[in-house]
């Protein structure tokens, strides 16, 4: 019988793995295992963390084999059967896993940090009850333990149980100042009143200082959404602006890949499907889709309460679906996302429906129904039609304003990039709009379009429209993670209605952004648009208080921005100084540092500003889809060598951004996602013209680089001496090597049989 190895090499090293995983470095941590497991395979303990750490890398099936191992030596060790419980949910084995997490519920009785794993596998599996029994008995083993309450807060938040959440979250706070997320969450849990609020506790923090980026914007949106609750508008929109900057300076996101992502799905699915398409046939899946915010989870609920329909929650099973069928149809995972939605078009339907529907088993598949949250799955709506032609589409929509400003409000825990700039909201809305446009015109009869207004204004007219004759028996509750969620019986929020959702005394914040949501919704047809935006604006004016407004910090940290380089384009780096750079901008020097905690800061500003509006130049220049591929090249590299990117002001302001990236990390931040938007935008073109008839399949990142490389160069000689060449020589130079790599002449750059690329893009 073996034993358990004595040698204490075993624990060190199995501490050590756990280390390297803590920090992320998970590679790392399992070649220690692996080390670990090959030396001392009678360490029980030391399988169970290798499979751990493979879960963490997304590799199930590894996890699950690890975990055999230890349950080999040690048969049975709760934590090892609970592990296996992890492995098999990962391999889509549900119901394996919770009859082991059922089963090994009384070893774990009295083993505080194994319940914990417990209550979250529970939770993660949607039943939050199981998990609060689990956590439950996990405090009373461990009362003051800090992540386990905090654990028993959020499933305590999502089962409506708010005054405990709240309760629980004071406790976490009390034993972790630190912890930034449970004030917001604790924020969220209630409408705040005058007499009951956490206003100045959480202006003490921001008064003190948060090191943590995160930690700041989780407050910042706490203390906006505090402040509105009792009615100061104005200092909340303050607070929800900086919160909002804060976020998108720290995301890799570029609103023109989404932008063209419609069209190309437009110009995938210019009709409806062809009447030999026939699809699966199964009426199972009711897909709940709009924007985010739009009502979807009211609307989930409703068809929820009946006993025919299972609330599957927001499921990424189509997409991913999707993806994995074009990948196999293509044989590469290396495919641009404009290739990805053309081939999209090309799929057999009939398996994609199916291999969606065995997807969301074993969670579905006991009630005739079930719904699919997504609101993404918007962008699937032709595909949906082609693969579940008896599947139900109900779309939300909602007032422009009040959605997109819904958007904005909300801090999400993944996705939706877009939504902490007001003009990439307006933007994003825009395209959204173009899209279910398309889909009602072409799909006539198959999108069922509800309006979040009437929902939450007419009780009757909630389940009569949501589901036509339904039997609300056998009512039962849904747990549903969203952002915000609510309680079950929660009144639907009525003072969200409002066409334009601007209390008065807050109009005077929201003028400018309310216009640049507007003025892009005015792309939107007339009846849509024109209307609401002229209404929204007027509404906005005619709120306004005094002529006399103190400049908001977005408009003055832009103005420091213009002056900052406007000084680098006339100095270089003798620009970067606080007295020239307040001189410019007509504003004292201590303002600079006001708004900005450095010098440096404020000229990452500066590149990032620059870099990002350059490239939006040079990409409109391109844009233009009807467009061949070569002559959308054409046009990038005439762009490129415009006499404004020529001028010598600007190569001044470029050398010093440059002579900075090498030691300063938030300049090199800055500069790796602007040359990645770039390089990205090349990609793109370059993607277009492979799938052009005739031209041989060549590397794409590869390429872009190269392409990349040729630019900078004859940019930065052009910039130097004017006369060495002219910009159409430049331009020329340009296409001989774009002409080259469609006759295959660069070695390097072609593609060979099984070769490895990264990831293509998956559909937004």
């Amino acid at each position: 019988m073996p034993k358990p190895a004595a040698d204490p090499t075993a624990s060190r090293m199995e501490e050590e793995a756990l280390r390297l995983a803590r920090h992320g470095s998970l590679r790392a941590a399992a070649d220690v295992c692996r080390a670990l497991n090959t030396k001392h395979p009678e360490f029980a303990s030391g399988w169970r963390t290798a499979s751990g750490i493979a879960l963490q890398m997304g590799d199930a099936a590894t996890a699950l084999t690890t975990v055999e191992h230890a349950l080999v030596l040690t048969p049975k060790d709760g934590r090892s059967l609970l592990q296996k419980a992890y492995a098999l949910r990962a391999l889509r084995r549900q119901n394996e896993a919770l009859e082991i997490a059922n089963n090994v519920r009384p070893l774990l009785n009295d083993d505080a940090a194994a319940l914990d794993l417990l209550g979250t596998f529970y939770s993660l599996s949607g039943d939050q009850r199981l998990a609060l029994e689990a956590y439950d008995r996990a405090l009373q083993l461990a009362p003051r333990n800090v992540p386990i309450t905090f654990n028993r807060a959020t499933v305590r938040r999502f089962l409506g149980q708010l005054a405990a959440a709240e309760d629980d979250y004071d406790q976490v706070i009390a034993g972790r100042p630190n912890d930034y997320e449970a004030y917001k969450n604790r924020s969220d849990l209630r409408t705040q009143t005058r007499d009951r609020n956490h206003v100045a506790e959480l202006e003490r923090l921001l008064a003190r200082g948060i090191t943590d980026w995160r930690g700041e914007v989780q407050i910042r949106y706490a203390l906006a959404k505090e402040l509105e609750d009792i009615g100061e508008y104005q200092r909340s929109w303050t607070f929800l602006d900086q919160a909002a900057q804060l976020r998108r300076g720290h995301l890799k996101y570029d609103i023109e890949r989404d932008v063209e992502t419609v069209s190309w799905i437009i110009d995938a699915f210019p009709d409806g499907p062809a009447p030999t398409v026939q699809g699966f046939p199964s009426r199972e899946p009711i897909f709940v889709l709009g924007l985010p915010r739009s009502g979807t989870t009211l609307v989930e609920r409703i068809l929820g309460s009946h006993s025919s329909v299972y609330s599957a929650g927001e499921l990424n099973d189509f997409s991913q679906a999707l993806v994995d069928a074009v990948i196999a149809a293509a044989g590469t995972r290396s495919i641009p996302r404009q290739e990805l939605v053309a081939r999209s078009a090309k799929l057999d339907f009939e398996a994609l429906g199916r291999d969606y529907l065995e997807r969301t088993r074993p969670a579905t598949g006991k009630t005739p129904r079930f719904t699919d949250k997504m609101p993404l799955n918007y962008l699937y709506c032709g595909l949906i039609r082609r693969a579940l032609p008896n599947a139900r589409i109900v779309h939300l929509t909602r007032h422009p304003l009040a959605v997109c400003y819904a958007i904005y409000k909300t801090l999400f825990k993944d996705g939706y990039p877009f939504s902490y700039d007001l003009g990439e909201i307006g933007r994003y809305y825009v395209s959204y709009r173009k899209l279910m446009d398309h889909w009602r015109a072409t799909l006539p009869g198959t999108v069922h379009e509800l309006k979040y207004e009437q929902l939450v204004t007419d009780q009757v007219a909630r389940r009569a429209g949501c589901w036509s004759s339904a039997d609300s028996t056998g009512k039962r509750p849904a747990c549903l993670f969203t952002a915000t969620p609510r309680p079950p019986r929660q009144p639907a929020p009525r003072r969200s209605v409002s066409r334009c959702t601007i209390p008065p005394s807050r109009s005077g914040a929201t003028t400018r952004h309310s216009s640049k949501v507007c003025a892009a919704s005015s792309w939107l047809p007339e009846s849509t648009s024109r209307a609401n935006s002229k209404a929204a604006i007027a509404m906005a004016k005619a709120q306004n208080g005094p002529k006399f407004r103190r400049e908001p910090p977005v408009a003055r940290r832009e103005a420091l921005v213009e002056a900052t380089l406007v000084c680098l384009r006339r100095f270089g780096h003798e620009g970067m100084s606080v007295r020239q750079i307040s001189a410019q901008a007509g504003v004292s020097a201590g303002l600079i540092n006001h708004h900005f905690p450095s010098i440096t800061a404020l000229v990452a500003a500066a590149y990032d500003t620059l870099a990002t509006s350059l490239l939006h130049s040079i990409r409109r220049q391109a844009h233009d889809l009807s467009k061949a591929p070569r002559e959308r090249l054409r046009r990038f590299f005439e762009a490129s060598f415009a006499p404004e990117l020529l001028d010598p002001g600007l190569f001044s302001a470029w050398l010093v951004f440059w002579s900075m990236v090498s030691h300063d990390a938030e300049m090199r931040a800055v500069h790796d996602r602007t040359y990645g938007a770039y390089r990205a935008a090349l990609e793109s073109l370059l993607g277009q013209l492979r799938l052009t008839e005739g031209i041989p399949a060549f590397k794409l990142r590869p390429a872009a680089i190269g392409l990349a490389a040729l630019l900078d160069g004859l940019w930065i000689e052009a910039s130097l001496n004017p006369r060495t060449f002219k910009p159409a020589t430049a331009v020329a130079l340009c296409e001989d090597w774009t002409n080259a790599l469609c006759a295959g002449a660069f070695p390097a750059l072609r593609t060979t049989p099984g070769s490895k690329a990264a990831a293509p893009s998956k559909l937004p």
